[in-house]
């Protein structure tokens, strides 16, 4: 559970980043600035639900807001780093979540 809702908020975090034309990870912006906000909130509100079936709802929204705040930081300082290269950001981020859901 943790992990799908992990792999889910990332998604949620990734979108607003890639729709911004400032990202160097892709040449070109995917999405819109007005489809990629909704869509964002939309991961957060899913992700929260799934990790509801396991812990106390306020604890999962708190979950949710963790992991929120720790991916945008991570796209925000790592992004940059990543030279261009959006498979090794996402490498980082699949780490990052590995860490925090426990999986290995």
């Amino acid at each position: 559970m943790n992990l799908v809702a992990a792999i889910i908020t990332w998604a949620g975090c990734l979108a607003p980043y890639l729709s911004s034309e400032h990202q160097k990870l892709l040449p070109n912006t995917l999405l819109t600035k007005a489809m990629a906000w909704p869509l964002s909130a939309l991961s957060f509100l899913i992700s929260a639900m799934i990790l509801s079936q396991a812990y106390h709802p306020v604890s999962a929204s708190l979950l949710t807001l963790t992991y929120i705040m720790t991916f945008w930081c991570c796209l925000i300082l790592c992004g940059p780093h990543a030279g261009g290269r959006f498979i090794s950001l996402n490498a980082l981020a699949l780490g990052l979540i590995v860490l925090f859901t426990g999986v290995l």
